[in-house]
């Protein structure tokens, strides 16, 4: 197995086989979500935006319904899947939702050069921002210097989340 994408917190999407697999934490809205309706929407992105949500904990993205399961994506996402879950391996810490694909569209074309670079934008962001932390310093001081040396102009336009 290897982690391709971690959206939230809080679960993560693995690659097995054929299958994905989402491992939410015990307890969260995921698993409460996916007990109750066993589909789920990942939706691929390279709003650096969202990323940065991740870490400081924006939800409220704009949602589009997906097309062939009851659900959303995200409405600026670049392409998405609409996943099935086949069956549920139980743990005490992280039930494993093993999911097949039943229907994936592109939206649009990638916009920046490598897709590894955003989250590591994002991991140095959140590093430097509990680094000011230590110093006393608010984000509200920080992320307007971290957004003008790095934020593309989609990004600066919002103020990066």
């Amino acid at each position: 197995m290897r982690r391709v994408r971690c959206t939230s917190r809080r679960w993560v999407l693995v690659a097995d086989g054929d299958h994905w697999i989402i491992a939410p934490f015990k307890p969260s809205k995921t698993l409460e979500n996916l007990r109750a309706h066993p589909f789920a929407a990942a939706s691929h992105t390279d709003d650096v935006r969202v990323f940065a949500g991740c870490v400081t904990g924006r939800k409220d993205w704009p949602l589009t319904p997906t097309t062939k399961i009851k659900g959303g994506r995200l409405a600026t996402c670049l392409s998405h899947w609409e996943l099935k879950v086949d069956d549920i391996v139980e743990d005490d810490l992280r039930p494993r939702f093993r999911c097949k694909i039943v229907h994936q569209e592109n939206h649009g074309p990638w916009r920046f050069p490598a897709a590894p670079r955003p989250p590591c934008w994002t991991r140095g962001a959140a590093a430097r921002l509990r680094c000011c932390r230590l110093k006393g310093r608010e984000q509200s001081e920080v992320s307007p210097i971290a957004i003008s040396k790095t934020a593309a102009p989609r990004e600066r336009k919002r103020g990066a989340g």
